[in-house]
């Protein structure tokens, strides 16, 4: 079966073998998924090094779709404070002892995770136990090694890592086994083994043997204990007394801890004093090499933990909570760097490390997919365009049975697609194999056989701004336990203004949304004044206004009819056979919808998706054409200057053999040219006018317009396109552009607008190489040098205006035999055009610039683009520059570059990743669609209205859209309480189960989100699969979020719920005397009966006992009053 996702991968052969003999190598290019590919190929052990918890994890699981062994090895922790992370303790020491039988080929960590200690493997192997039926054995022997082994004894039914000891019985829960097991001592010999249910209830099963293994990473005996605290008191001679008397209380702990069990896995502070029975992972491989996976963001990222490492230690010391020396409780930058330069390396980066290929570099070119969860059609599209290109196309489909769903989708395909009945999350695009892999996750659910997909919940990390749709903005400070009413349990802390601070309960993190809408640091909302409740209010009144004229104008458009326009004869063809080049199969497909648009009699409203250079533009011209032989006028808007003109002079050259006039108004006309213009607008002597925003001003005036051609819709505000869409209704409107923007790319996906895609080349036209590189000078020299040296012209893109003279002057003297020109929105129309004049001219080598070139600058010998700064630039402005090179025959190049020493932002690395994996000609659609998924989709009617936006964020103003929208509509709104939940239990998300804070967070952020059983399920089968069986407490936890949900609809405003009582309060009195009320006592009342009501609260009696049986019946209860059945 391997072999089945193997062949082809011809190039694997060459980067392991340049491992021999101790080598290092480099694979670029490579997209996210592909690396897991590459590592589950490895013909010798391999650690994988991930740069987080999720990636490593996203990795494993990867690996082993592919049918090779991989385990993952998480972090340790916090080892300073002694705080104890069982769950996670077992998690690595299973790896470790799969490690020692040789059952796994790839180990996967974290950066931080190598840092970690644990034990020697001799010492792991003589703390495993091996018990064998009817062998010789003392049940005192075996206590004596399950101590060493780490195990704690208990006088109840044991829990994982612990054992009880009753008469000749042992009962032991190894870490390593689903079910406890209790040995039975005949004198000097194993009588029986049996293995029982996880309550000891029950026997589930006889054993011949067991191997139990060891339940701690710090395996000690009582002579490494008292070594070490002599240790200790020489490491503290020089502390102060304040610290003396906190760190004589810890070692008190300490030493009653050690006494009982000296192999306590809670014992960390032990650690910097016992390291002669410790080592690192490294201590583990025989025979391994490493790949490390994006090594500047690894290497970067261990120098970033050691110093926030070495700086805790330090605040920590100072209290006497640790010692200096606790600085050692990791390993340091020495020993791990020393490590790793004795294994073969493979450094694994999806962008370019270098310019030039070296020896021990590889360049993979592959791409990832976007998401065709909700878009079947363009699934089957995307995969008939594979085969057409002569690929390889693998399917991975989970089971057998949506592999037969999936044959049924692609049709005659199906026989040409392979298969793969495996869960496989991301696949990813070969170019260089020309081989194609898609992952269930990519279009299918595990649910169903096609999903459509909800906004993901983002959760807040520390430090993110986010909005209480109460409170409104306010800074994330993370996750703290607090006792209160209900016991102890997580809030999240949000700072606020003027030192508020808030302590939210986790079960109202639906509450909380990540802030979006403004670059630059928010307000803060006061909590005590009602500021954001008005900036609230004031948003919800301008959003309803505005989307009663936008749905209203919607409306209009959908009811009128347009005008059918006829075909053209003659001249028509005429002008099509004047077109000089062949049209291509994408154009050809796109003219004829629109062709079909303006012969239907309906109001056209369509986007033109292609490449920059694809033939958008003649798509729009025979439209143009064909309007204006119907006697109408043609709009052609454009975002700037330079482009609107160069479209006039293609217009011009196009039409004025067939009589027609065209004009260009821009804010470079004179006064007398601009009344002329205006003038043959108005009384239709001009055909086709082009121009900037300038035509959207109040003096232009149309005689009968029939069609606006809209030229890089997203550079233009939706007030200006409405502007001219109110002129009249019924007026066609055909928007072009090579990266919609997610905006308008979620309108057409959601069927509002139609959409035509032109993703064939022209002939001959080369892909541009995309690098993205650390800036260097050496850098930019050696990419200049390289195309002045063929001839060529280069744009160097500097978006500085304040330092771009300073630049400027750098690269004349790094090249002092080439004509250097300038250009920027701040120069003179006359400088600015006389500059870009001598580019197009070829007066002028280089011209560097802001992003004032993203649209229109047409030059074919500019072949090599440099672009400073990249990451600050959106995936959409990064395409169109990438457009400005590579408009003929030759092979170009485009550098995106970002400062030397920094590391990239989250966004701005997707937006980087997604650029270089997608440089095939005809990927912008592609590239728009990761764009969508990288900033989240658009507000669906268009209007930005910033000022409210950066006021209350993104997702409320969408929140308040939407409510608008609907309310306009006439549908109902549902609405949603937040209900207080108030239940004595110690419901949380324990630290040892999930033990990042921002996992945690995540999670309550998910938890929170629950509505119905459904949802509850998902959330409970997404943990177990990440994390394990959720322990108790959090099954509880979910429960009660549940309640919450089904509730939220309802008119409750709190519930309480103790072992004594149950009291709910409701906030419409109406609704106790309801016939919902009523019909749902009736159903429940073999559980629960209505007692005291008070204003509002109604207090029950229910026959459960426990709390969370009361929990049970509760949303049973909900349910009823929801009219659900129960």
């Amino acid at each position: 079966m391997k072999d089945l996702y193997t062949k082809g991968f011809e190039i694997y052969e060459k980067i392991y073998s340049s491992l021999a003999g101790d080598k290092k190598s480099l694979v670029f290019g490579i997209s996210n998924p592909q690396k897991a590919h590459l590592a589950a190929a490895t013909p010798v052990p391999l650690l994988y090094i991930a740069d987080s918890e999720a990636r490593a994890m996203e990795v494993t699981e990867e690996i082993c779709s592919y049918g090779t062994s991989a385990a993952y090895l998480p972090p340790k922790g916090d080892v300073l404070l002694g705080r104890r992370t069982d769950a996670l303790s077992h998690r690595r020491i299973a790896a470790l002892l799969r490690l020692r039988k040789g059952e796994i080929r790839v180990l996967v960590t974290t950066a931080e995770a190598i840092f970690g200690y644990l034990p020697r493997p001799s010492d792991l192997d003589a703390a495993t136990l091996h018990f064998a039926l009817h062998e010789t054995a003392t049940i005192e022997s075996a206590v004596k090694k399950l101590v060493y082994a780490g195990y704690e004894r208990v006088m109840s039914a044991p829990k994982k890592g612990e054992f009880r000891l009753a008469g000749d019985s042992l009962s032991v829960f190894p870490i390593n086994a689903d079910n406890p097991i209790k040995i039975d001592f005949l004198y000097d010999e194993i009588e029986s083994i049996k293995r029982y249910a996880p309550d000891f209830l029950a026997v589930t099963g006889r054993e011949e043997s067991a191997i139990i293994a060891p339940a701690s990473e710090l395996l000690l005996e009582e002579g490494d204990v008292r070594t070490a605290f002599k240790r200790i008191e020489e490491a503290r001679r020089l502390q102060n007394r304040a610290a003396k008397v906190r760190t004589d209380e810890i070692l008190s702990d300490l030493s009653l801890r050690a006494a009982a069990n000296p192999s306590d896995g809670g014992l960390t502070y032990l650690i910097p004093f016992v390291k002669e029975k410790l080592c690192t992972v490294f201590g583990h491989l025989n025979g391994f090499s490493v790949a490390v996976d994006e090594p500047k963001k690894i290497f970067e990222g261990l120098s970033r933990f050691l110093i926030d490492h070495y700086g805790r230690v330090t605040r920590l010391a100072a209290d006497g909570e640790v010692l200096s020396v606790h600085k050692e409780s990791i390993a340091s930058e020495r020993e791990i760097m020393s490590a790793l330069s004795e294994m073969p390396q493979l450094g694994l980066s999806s962008f370019s490390e270098k310019i030039s290929g070296s020896e021990g570099a590889y360049y993979l070119n592959s791409a990832s997919l976007p998401n065709y969860i909700k878009n079947t059609n363009m699934f089957v599209s995307f995969v008939e365009d594979e085969i057409r290109e002569g690929r390889r196309v693998l399917v991975f489909t989970e089971d057998e049975e949506r592999q037969a769903a999936l044959k049924r989708l692609l049709g005659e395909n199906a026989d040409r697609v392979e298969c793969a009945a495996v869960r496989l999350r991301h696949g990813f695009i070969s170019k260089s194999e020309r081989i194609t892999f898609v992952g269930s996750g990519d279009i299918l659910s595990p649910t169903s056989a096609f999903r459509v997909p909800t906004r993901p919940l983002i959760a807040p990390k520390i430090g993110d701004y986010v909005v209480h749709d109460e409170f409104g903005i306010g800074k994330c400070l993370g996750l703290t336990h607090i006792k209160g009413y209900a016991g102890e349990g997580d809030y999240l802390a949000l700072q606020y203004a003027g030192q508020n601070k808030i302590y939210l309960p986790v079960s109202q993190m639906d509450m909380v949304t990540l802030y979006s809408g403004s670059e630059s640091e928010p307000e803060l909302s006061d909590p005590n004044k009602e500021d954001f409740v008005k900036e609230k209010a004031k948003a919800k009144k301008s959003i309803r206004k505005m989307a009663l004229d936008l749905v209203d104008l919607y409306a209009k458009r959908e009811k009128s009819r347009g005008y059918r326009y006829p075909e053209g004869g003659d001249l028509m063809r005429a002008f099509e056979e004047s077109f000089p080049y062949e049209e291509t199969e994408g154009q050809a497909a796109a003219i004829e919808d629109v062709r079909r648009d303006m012969s239907s009699g309906k109001v056209m409203d369509r986007l033109l998706c292609g490449d920059v250079g694809f033939g958008k533009t003649e798509v729009a011209l025979r439209a143009a054409f064909r309007t204006v032989l119907a006697g109408k006028q043609v709009a052609f808007l454009a975002p700037t200057t330079i482009l609107a003109e160069q479209h006039f002079r293609t217009l011009s050259e196009r039409f004025a053999p067939f009589g027609i006039k065209c004009a260009c108004l821009t804010r470079f006309c004179t006064p007398k040219e601009s009344k002329e213009i205006l003038k043959g607008t108005k009384n239709g002597a001009i055909g086709v006018v082009v121009g900037t925003h300038r035509l959207l001003s109040k003096d232009v005036e149309f005689f009968d317009i029939g069609l606006l051609v809209l030229d890089e819709e997203q550079r233009f505000g939706v007030e200006h396109k409405e502007k001219i869409k109110t002129l009249r209704t019924n007026i066609n409107v055909l928007s072009m552009s090579a990266t919609p923007i997610p905006r308008t790319l979620h309108m057409a996906l959601s069927g509002i607008r139609d959409i035509s895609v032109i993703d064939t080349p022209p002939k001959n036209r080369k892909p541009v190489r995309t690098v993205v590189a650390e800036y260097s000078v050496p850098m930019l020299k050696e990419a200049v040098s390289a195309e002045l040296a063929r001839g060529g012209q280069v744009f160097i893109l500097y978006n500085n205006i304040a330092r771009l003279d300073a630049f400027s002057a750098a690269v004349k003297e790094l090249f002092p035999e080439a004509a250097v020109v300038t250009g920027h929105g701040r120069m003179t129309s006359a400088a600015l055009e006389e500059n870009i004049r001598k580019f197009y001219m070829r007066q002028a080598d280089i011209l560097i610039c802001t992003t004032i070139i993203e649209n229109g600058i047409d030059i074919p010998d500019a072949n090599t683009l440099i672009v400073i700064e990249a990451d600050r630039l959106g995936l959409s402005q990064m395409y169109q520059l990438k457009g400005r090179v590579g408009r003929s025959a030759r092979l170009a190049y485009a550098y995106f570059t970002y400062p030397a020493g920094s590391l990239l932002t989250g966004d701005a690395e997707k937006r980087l990743r997604a650029l270089v994996e997608n440089g095939d000609l005809g990927s912008g659609y592609r590239l728009a669609m990761m764009d969508l998924e990288i900033r989240g989709a658009g507000n669906v009617l268009g209007a930005e209205q910033h000022g409210h936006i950066e006021k209350v964020g993104y997702e409320m103003y969408c929140t308040l859209l939407k409510e608008a929208i609907a309310e306009l509509n006439g549908e109902a709104i549902p609405e949603m309480s937040h209900v207080e939940i108030l239940v004595k239990a110690d419901v949380h998300l324990p630290e040892e189960y999930i033990p990042s804070e921002l996992a945690r967070i995540r999670y309550y952020k998910k938890i929170a989100a629950i509505t119905d059983e459904k949802s509850k399920n998902a959330v409970l089968s997404d943990l177990e699969e990440n994390y394990g069986m959720p322990p108790a407490k959090v099954h509880a936890l979910v429960q009660i979020a549940l309640l919450k949900g089904l509730s939220s609809v309802l008119p409750v405003k709190r519930i309480k719920v103790d072992a004594g009582e149950v009291c709910v309060l409701y906030s419409d009195l109406d609704f106790l005397t309801s016939a919902a009320m009523r019909n749902a006592l009736v159903a429940m009342k073999e559980e629960m009966r209505e007692g005291e009501r008070k204003e509002g609260e109604v207090r029950y009696h229910v026959k459960a006992g426990s709390v969370m049986q009361r929990i049970a019946v509760l949303i049973r209860f909900m349910k009823a009053l929801r009219g659900e059945a129960v």
